[in-house]
């Protein structure tokens, strides 16, 4: 008797939980939380891409000043 109550109690306690779980992650707020993150990691993401590119940039343009340099 004991072990079907608390089978009952389990399966009414993961009924609740997922009907909470399922209405947090529909409601906007949720979303725009994880879209904010998403967009500010995108962001991060294409700032570092710029510096690197920037660096490499800056040595080609070093490296082709150098040759101009050395052929004179």
């Amino acid at each position: 008797m004991q072990k079907v109550l608390i089978g009952i109690v389990k399966g009414v306690f993961l009924l609740v939980f997922a009907i909470l779980k399922g209405t947090w992650f529909a409601s906007g707020v949720t979303l725009d939380m994880y879209k904010a993150r998403r967009d500010r990691k995108a962001t991060k993401q294409d700032q570092a891409n710029e510096r690197e590119l920037t660096k490499l940039l800056l040595e080609r343009e070093r490296q082709r000043l150098k040759e101009e340099r050395a052929g004179k």
